[in-house]
């Protein structure tokens, strides 16, 4: 390809050119990408709740820590 070529519109994609095979690149990965697993909202709710406890906690010991 010829940057002359391009400039006036006259470049046509080749079967071996990069943009043939990076679309057939996508296209083998998404059908290889598994689904993503569905979350139930209690075990969420639950996990959320778990966090916030243990960043409350790490808090806590650094304020007593510090002695504030």
């Amino acid at each position: 390809m010829d940057l002359m070529e391009l400039a006036r519109g006259e470049f046509t994609p080749r079967p071996g050119n990069m943009a043939s095979s990076a679309t057939s690149t996508a296209t083998r990965q998404s059908a290889s990408t598994p689904a993503m697993p569905r979350f139930d909202g209690r075990m969420l709710d639950g996990l959320a709740d778990d966090i916030i406890r243990r960043i409350d906690k790490r808090a806590r010991v650094e304020r007593e820590r510090r002695g504030i």
